[in-house]
């Protein structure tokens, strides 16, 4: 299984997304929390975007890797798991953009909150973090392809059923 990091690396273009942050920092206790709220109109190219991974990446019985057409491999891995890919990989990227925006580095892992997402409402995330040194690389919970350990917490629709966390047979 790879990293979605390194698929991106070899996909098409960067995606420039806009959103909207604020930055909440606790010096003293070495802690930051930014709030970022983008509009639900980017999550289409997202929800596209991990689709496209999926595709590629994942595997659907009855098909050699990367060839079940689109529709077999959703249905295959639900419509929630690819959602919940596309969320992931919306937020990872949102923050990597407005950490370098604002000039600040986080260090250890990142936690994300989502409220709850509805068609054409802004998405809202909280991002908890600690603050880091300059060149700190902060552990960003990149999604991957059937990726079942993901932390409970971090999943953008709270827990999920366990029949969501592996893929259908």
């Amino acid at each position: 299984m790879r990293l979605v990091g390194e698929i991106l690396n070899t996909a098409e273009g960067e995606m420039k997304m806009e959103f909207k942050h604020a930055l909440k920092k606790d010096e003293k206790e070495g802690k930051g929390t930014m709030e970022l709220t983008i509009p639900y109109g980017e999550f289409g190219g997202y929800f596209d975007r991990a689709g496209a991974i999926y595709m590629k990446e994942g595997e659907v019985p009855g098909f050699r890797k990367g060839k079940a057409p689109r529709p077999r491999v959703i249905a295959h891995y639900s419509q929630d798991a690819v959602r919940d890919f596309a969320l992931r990989l919306l937020a990872c990227e949102a923050i990597t953009e407005a950490l370098e925006e604002e000039s600040v580095s986080a260090s250890g892992k990142v936690h994300f909150a989502f409220s709850p997402v509805e068609k054409d409402k802004p998405i809202e995330v909280t991002v908890s973090f600690n603050l880091g040194q300059p060149g700190d690389e902060p552990e960003l919970p990149w999604p991957q392809v059937g990726d079942e350990g993901l932390d409970d917490e971090d999943k953008p629709y709270g827990p999920a059923p366990d029949y969501l966390r592996r893929a259908r047979k």
